[in-house]
């Protein structure tokens, strides 16, 4: 049976046994736990801890690569081991919009300018209406003098959840997320 799809976004510089790390894991376990399909980058930090996380509860995860993500060295990177299913995207701008239409919500970890362009290209199709409303949940503090200083720009914005704990993350998701389907499209 399908299972909603929520993406989870942030760094994938996150070491195992960081705060950050055990956070995504966390986020990963409940989400699968709640009866989520857990969908991200593919890659390492943030994106394999939440994938190990949904593994160990027994969830279904999806990761959404690109073959123009390079580590420093020229070196191409591989998905991580917990993923179930990998849909490659030829372009950043792809896998960005992949990822944006196959999920029913989205989690927003800290992360960097990969992870910035996301959130705002999410927020803005969001928010303009440009696909259906979903939340998104903004965790801990790293975005919040983004999401306030936008907020003073365009008003409040109800697709917008401050959340701190992985509980907290399931529980916005359970209550405001899309029924979309773990059937991504490819």
């Amino acid at each position: 049976m399908p299972r909603p799809v929520i993406g989870i976004f942030g760094s994938y510089a996150a070491r195992p046994h960081s705060a950050l790390y055990r956070l995504a894991h966390d986020i990963g376990h409940r989400l699968a736990a709640g009866g989520f399909t857990v969908l991200n980058g593919g890659y390492d930090g943030t994106m394999r801890a939440a994938a190990a996380g949904a593994k160990e509860a027994g969830g279904r995860t999806i990761g959404v690569t690109c073959p123009t993500v390079l580590r420093k060295r020229g070196a191409r990177l591989k998905p991580n081991e917990f993923l179930d299913e990998v849909r490659e995207e030829p372009t950043l701008f792809a896998r960005i919009e992949r990822m944006l239409r196959a999920c029913g919500g989205y989690v927003f970890l800290p992360g960097g300018t990969g992870t910035l362009s996301e959130l705002g290209m999410i927020w803005e199709y969001v928010h303009k209406g440009f696909i259906a409303r979903r939340p998104i949940a903004v965790v801990g503090e790293y975005w919040l003098p983004l999401v306030d200083l936008l907020g003073k720009a365009r008003g409040a914005d109800d697709c917008i959840f401050r959340v701190e704990t992985a509980e907290q993350v399931r529980d916005v998701m359970l209550r405001h997320a899309l029924p979309t389907t773990d059937d991504v499209p490819g």
